[in-house]
This record gives C-alpha cells, structure tokens and sequence, in this order.
C-alpha cells in the first residue's frame, strides 16, 4: 500500500512555448477536473456503478452470470442472492442505462427483483421461475479486478461540505491516507474491506460527498535481465542548453530514477515524488531507470539536429519505497506533471481498474496539448489495460523484430501505436536486456519528445506522425 500523498509544491519548471505555463495549466486543469467531477468509465469485463444517476456501464464477454453477479454486487453493493441452478454465460455492452434497464440487458430471459431496505443496501433476486429460488448469497469479490483496493474509496466533497475531510472519515469510521491537491478529492482507508464495503451505502448518502469511486493498485512491471559486462556505444547525445522560447519535458511517472547515472546526467530534471518514502538508491537499477534511458536512446535516434537536444526528462516518483503505486497516485502524478509544464507523459504501466478521476485527468492534459502514452500490458489478449485504453491516451503494444505484435503483448481495438518491444541498457558497467509494452512506451515518448523539439510543438502533427510510422495494425487471425 501506499502512504499519504506529499504537498504538491512542485517547483515551477521554465518553458514557453511548447510548454504550458506551469501556474495558468494547474488552475485550468484543476478546474477542468472539478467541472467533470468523478464519471463512470467502461471497462471490459466489468460493470460500473454510478451513484449519483443509479446508472450502469458494462463491457461483458461470455462471462459466467455467478461472475457477472459478483462484479455487480462489488460495485454496488447490493446483497445478491441467485438460483444455484442457473448456469450461463452473459455477454452484453452498454453505457449509463438506468437500473432496470441495464439488468434486463444483463438478464434477458431470466426474472429480477430489486428490493429497497430502509438504512440497508438493496437486495438483488435473480431466478427463473420464483424469488424463493435465489438462495444462493454471491459474496462481493475482488474478482471484480485483483488490482481493487478494496478496503479504500476516493471521494469528492461538494464546494460547501461544513465539516473537514477528517470529521467525515473519522464520522464512517475510515482515515484520510491521500489528498488530490486543490480538488477536494480525498483517499480513505477503512479497517478491511468488508468495513469499506458496509459504509459505502453511508458514504453514497451523505450530503457532503458529492462522489465515490474505486482506487486500484498499479504494479511496476517486470524488470531487466543482467546480459553481462558488453559495454553498448556511449550516448552521441548531449543536451543543448533551453533558452526560454525553447524546450520539451517528457514527464516520466514511474519508479525511482539513478539521477547519477551517466548516460543521464544534463537530461535530467529534480525528481519530484508524490508518496512518503524513498525509492531505491542510485545503486540499483530500477524500472525507472531503464525506462529513462531507453527514452533517450530513442530520443537521439529520432532527432534531426546531430549531437544536441533540448529535451528534459522530468522524473516523478510515484511509488516510493512502496512495491504497488495506486490510480489515486498517478493522478496525484499527472497534477506534478502539468504544474511542472510537461510536453509528453510517459506511463509505462497499468492496471486492470478504470478511475474515472484518472480519465478526467488525462483528458484535461491531452486538451491543454500533453501528449499521455502508456503501455497495453503484458499479458496477449484483446481485454484493456488501464490507463492506456482511454481514448485520450496513446496506446503502445510491443513488436518483434519481424514488426508484428510480440508473443507476450497486449492487441485490440484499443491499441493505437506499436514500438520496439527491446531495449538495452547500461548500468553500473553492465549491460542488461529489457522487454516488454514499457519498453515500447518508452521509445514512442522519445519520439514524440523529439517530433516535437524539431517540429514546431504541434502535438496534434506529432500524434499523426507517430500513427504513420509506428500505427498499429490489428493480426490478422487467418496468419498463424
């Protein structure tokens, strides 16, 4: 888990120009998430759950019904009860229907009964024939995503809450572990889940909370493989001092990053952290690391001017001296990044959860003209990982040397770029080799940090010229 998020003080960083006006970008961005609020997103395989209009959203294929019930009830907290004779598999798609007809969508033949309980959460029926059928109680799981922190919610207090943050979570019986900047948007933490779970019908009705949303876990992906002592060619690239009408920051929310390792050192910026505790020592090679160096190994590939970049790399620290970072967390991330005045963020990493306050944000960045990339994942099916199947997002699989999707990428319509799915790096005199989607995130970000440095800044003429060089294209399934 992760610990209470820092003020968010970050220095403000000097670029024009490409770059936004760190204090005018924070203030629009924060405005523009307030204004949005905490939105259901779809998410496949899933079912979302918005309080405030009694809608759902789903995105479900050929998902066993005592599953689909499972997911239901984790959302909404309703105690499901099924007819254990029941067995079938549901597939159905659908964005905010109302309560009744959402279930008729996810039930079709089948009989439904919603029962209000004073001061308890409803009670859902679901049988063939009678309601005396549905015996069989289905236990809220985690099944619903294995990233759900599911002893934590995130709320948004309305602009005229007349208690604290902390009289409301002392009140439901939760701590106050993480605050969103200038956003009234708060991270509690209860006891266990099934704390969280009782008070989530409380939380949804008191009048000082305007909404209520998951918080999901975000592992660091896999990290490199030690190839030996096989020094690669040192860096040709060496940063060109920014004048103020000049310059690109490449935002990179990740792990700890060795701010003394050579091939670094002038493209690096003050890493700026959003969680208690210190990341790794300079001593150990970290998923950061890596990433930031493959980022500049792209970087000096893709650029036009020989031997000089103004390009920076703004590292921020997001997981600290934890193992998982949270949805939470990268949002509190992205806030460091616009205030800092970022070009591009790079997000080599994911989740299985969809936070609409981490939609939101993005969506505001990539309206302000910041470039967000992220990984698809790791594991080869069409399903989507998160943050990188938002619309606003560039998604990044990996390729292999014949430029066809690697054997162990995410694929699917969500998919927007692909990039080469190797890299490798050195650190501390030894070379090590690096696979995977982060990877190829990595080296898309190096190449829109250098379109835009030589390009003119125009982020939607970058965004068509990494489709035209690296687009995705679907497999074609009749190719083994």
């Amino acid at each position: 888990m992760i610990g209470c998020a820092d003020q968010l003080d970050a220095p403000s960083v000097r670029t024009a120009g490409l770059g936004i006006l760190a204090s005018r970008a924070l203030g629009w961005l924060l405005g523009v998430v307030l204004s949005l609020g905490l939105l259901a997103s779809p998410q496949p395989g899933s079912i979302t759950w918005d309080p405030r209009e009694a809608t759902l959203t789903a995105e479900v294929r050929q998902m066993p019904l005592r599953e689909v019930l499972e997911h239901l009830s984790a959302q909404t907290g309703w105690q499901v009860y099924l007819d254990p004779a029941l067995e079938r598999t549901v597939s159905s798609r659908f964005n905010r229907l109302s309560t009744a007809d959402a279930l008729r969508r996810l039930f079709w033949d089948l009989n439904f009964s919603l029962r209000p309980r004073a001061g308890l959460a409803p009670e859902l029926y679901v049988y063939s024939g009678s309601a005396v059928e549905a015996t069989l109680l289905i236990t809220p799981s985690a099944a619903a995503s294995s990233d759900l922190l599911a002893e934590e919610w995130v709320v948004r207090l309305k602009p005229d809450a007349a208690e604290s943050i902390e009289e409301i979570a002392r009140r439901h019986g939760a701590s106050v572990v993480g605050k969103a900047e200038g956003l009234d948007i708060y991270r509690l933490r209860f006891e266990d889940a099934a704390a969280a779970s009782q008070a989530r019908q409380s939380l949804e009705s008191d009048p000082q909370i305007a909404a209520i949303e998951h918080n999901y876990q975000v592992r660091p992906p896999h990290q490199t493989a030690d190839i030996g002592q096989h020094p690669l060619p040192s860096f040709s690239l060496k940063p060109r001092p920014v004048t103020a009408e000049e310059g690109v920051i490449v935002a990179l929310l990740d792990t700890a990053v060795a701010v003394d390792s050579p091939g670094l050192r002038g493209f690096l910026l003050p890493t700026l952290g959003v969680t208690e505790g210190v990341g790794p020592t300079p001593e150990t090679l970290t998923h950061g690391t890596a990433m930031a160096e493959t980022l500049l190994r792209s970087l000096a590939l893709h650029a036009t001017e020989p031997g000089a970049s103004t390009v920076r790399i703004l590292p921020i620290d997001v997981y600290g001296d934890q193992p998982t970072t949270s949805t939470f967390d990268l949002v509190n991330g992205l806030l460091v990044a616009a205030h800092a005045g970022a070009n591009v963020v790079n997000l080599s990493l994911g989740s299985e959860g969809a936070s609409p306050l981490l939609q939101d944000t993005i969506r505001a960045l990539r309206n302000a003209g910041v470039l967000v990339i992220a990984a698809a994942g790791n594991v080869p099916t069409d399903l989507r990982v998160f943050p990188a199947a938002y619309p606003e997002v560039l998604a990044v699989t990996a390729g292999d040397a014949q430029g066809n999707v690697a054997h162990y990428a995410n694929y699917g319509e969500f998919v927007d770029l692909l990039g080469p799915g190797t890299s490798l790096v050195q650190f501390d005199n030894r070379v090590y080799r690096g696979t995977g989607t982060s990877y190829a995130t990595a080296h898309i970000s190096g190449a829109a940090a250098a379109y835009l440095a030589t390009g003119g800044g125009n982020p939607v003429a970058v965004d068509a010229l990494l489709r035209q060089h690296y687009g995705y294209r679907a497999p074609d399934p009749a190719v083994p």
